[in-house]
């Protein structure tokens, strides 16, 4: 194994991100953590050779003048706000940002994976799904899925907004159920539909046993899921073509769900199971694969951000009894 400097691309390491701006990161399934301030201003780098990434939002002032100190210490630093952002005024092209068009998730992830590869890493995610699904289709009636109304929040309800609804037979304008339903398994998008899913899909004559492999479950078990996803402790250091890679997973989630890493290298996509513990993953021996339909972001990349102002708990899904 190589000793050279290498990128840690995960954990992303934040300073003075908006609260939105870091549920868009735990939605697209990439472990964030606080950048140490107090020692960045004591002037003590990374200690390490290792080189690790600051996302940070120029719009806050602390956070301007912490970024500038990290990146002096040999920190990579990018700029969110320019990222969710037009470009930089002619005037004062220091400081005024020109708001830019609609979908700012969107946005913000189109020019963030670019940001990253220049900074020496490669697009690499916890996947949207346990292993080894690649979609979901999800029982709305089965359990107490009515609880997910009630007790709605930051972890799931981006989320559950940006699941697909099957659509009514005869519905004009539509695919035929059937395609539509394909549509979103070769997407990745999970649909939530009403009664059991496996009858739900040979009804419309869709083979859930066909690839992509549908995880076929309740609402609330995907929610819990989900939940679960934002706990996984993961560090990946890229070196040259090699990923270095450390799984901290809860045990909760020992023998059930098996969360999967994605790495992207332009529009091939490998997928691979994580275990806990370290492993050390060569391109060269990755199963790449082309992918032309799934957004290397995952099915929340287009997701509309929910006002969950009136929200009580925001912190944690409250799993019904």
């Amino acid at each position: 194994m190589s000793n050279s400097t290498g990128t840690i691309i995960l954990p992303l390491l934040t300073l003075g991100l908006p609260g939105r701006v870091v549920g868009w990161l735990h939605d697209a399934g990439l472990p964030v953590t606080a950048l140490e301030t107090s020692a960045v201003r004591r002037g003590i780098g990374p200690g390490s050779s290792d080189t690790s990434i600051v996302l940070f939002d120029s719009r806050n002032a602390s956070a301007r003048t912490d970024a500038d100190a990290a990146e002096s210490l040999g920190y990579e630093t990018i700029d969110a706000a320019r990222l969710m952002t037009g470009p930089l005024s002619d005037e004062d092209p220091e400081h005024t940002l020109v708001p830019a068009a609609s979908d700012p998730r969107r946005r913000f992830f189109e020019g963030l994976r670019p940001a990253i590869e220049a900074a020496g890493g490669v697009w690499t995610r916890i996947s949207d799904f346990p292993h080894p699904f690649r979609w979901s289709v999800c029982d709305e009636d089965d359990g107490d899925a009515s609880s997910l109304d009630s007790h709605r929040e930051a972890a799931f309800a981006t989320a559950l907004g940006a699941f697909a609804d099957l659509p009514s037979q005869g519905s004009s304008g539509r695919l035929a159920a059937g395609d539509w339903i394909k549509s979103c398994a070769v997407a990745g998008r999970p649909i939530r539909v009403a009664g059991e899913p496996a009858a739900v899909l040979s009804r419309h004559g869709f083979k859930a046993s066909t690839a992509p492999l549908a995880w076929q479950t309740t609402l609330v078990d995907f929610a819990e899921w989900w939940r679960l996803r934002r706990r996984f402790t993961v560090r990946v250091v890229r070196r040259g073509r090699i990923s270095e890679v450390e799984t901290s997973l809860p045990e909760s989630l020992a023998d059930r769900l098996q969360p999967a890493l994605e790495i992207w290298r332009g529009r091939h996509l490998a997928i691979v199971p994580l275990v806990h513990g370290r492993m050390i993953l060569d391109d060269d021996s990755l199963p790449f694969q082309s992918n032309a339909s799934r957004h290397f972001a995952g099915f929340t990349a287009d997701a509309v951000d929910l006002d969950l102002s009136a929200v009580r708990d925001r912190t944690a899904i409250t799993a019904p009894a």
